[in-house]
């Protein structure tokens, strides 16, 4: 059991159990891709006493406080793809989600993007 949800359409692509390297080390998680948007969404729980940042070299230092805690970046440009990261977190219970979207095609599709990242959901 994952212990989040997600709300996505048929267009995604899901590989469970994956590593994310390129990314993150030592931390396996669940992919989500587009290969129409040029998308990838990547999620993991982290050990309750991390974290996001034991994981990347980047601070999140944006935070919003509603059902859950939310801190998160503004986007990062790496090479052709945005990059943003996020960590919700709510009782015990923490997940790392990062977003990466191709430049060309971000501007196309960001309303489908922010609904995605907002349809996120932890089981607390």
């Amino acid at each position: 059991v994952s212990g989040y949800y997600l709300t996505i359409d048929e267009g995604w692509k899901e590989i469970r159990d994956v590593s994310l390297n390129g990314y993150v080390n030592k931390l396996k998680g669940d992919r989500f891709y587009n290969p129409l948007m040029g998308t990838n969404l990547f999620i993991a729980q982290l050990p309750e006493k991390d974290s996001a940042e034991v994981y990347i070299d980047t601070k999140l230092t944006n935070i919003t406080q509603g059902k859950y805690k939310v801190r998160f970046t503004g986007k990062i440009e790496k090479g052709k793809f945005y990059i943003q990261y996020f960590e919700f977190s709510c009782d015990k219970r923490k997940f790392l989600m990062i977003f990466e979207a191709s430049k060309f095609t971000y501007d196309k599709y960001k309303i489908i993007y922010q609904d995605i990242i907002n349809s996120f959901v932890i089981e607390c």
